[in-house]
């Protein structure tokens, strides 16, 4: 629950000649303000329908997507961009799994640790 995930972008659309960024926000913005910057983790894992203790041992590979509105909007006298978050779980099964190999020489035959 303690766990914020602050998103910043920056945005070229090469079409319209218009920059978009969230690299200049002071301040996070916690989900669900609307302007949202800022999420939880625990948000992310419940969007891909995933329970906490699906994942407690091996850990997942998740995605998170930004969904912006079309800037073909952007000439409207708002200038606003909707922003939506979402997360999908990409592998539960085997998790994240990173391996330590600790290679050494015993006896003159090179051994190897994996952790």
């Amino acid at each position: 629950d303690k766990v914020e995930l602050w998103f910043q972008t920056f945005l070229h659309f090469h079409k319209f000649q218009i920059e978009m960024t969230t690299a200049d926000e002071d301040e996070p913005l916690l989900f669900p303000h609307a302007r949202a910057n800022t999420y939880r983790l625990r948000d992310l894992v419940q969007w891909t329908n995933l329970k906490p203790a699906d994942i407690m041992e091996n850990g997942a590979v998740m995605i998170a997507n930004v969904k912006l509105e079309s800037p073909a909007g952007l000439g409207s006298e708002s200038g606003r961009v909707d922003v939506q978050v979402q997360s999908h779980d990409v592998d539960t099964r085997t998790g994240y799994n990173h391996v330590y190999n600790h290679f050494y020489y015993e006896d003159g035959v090179r051994k190897r640790d994996s952790y």
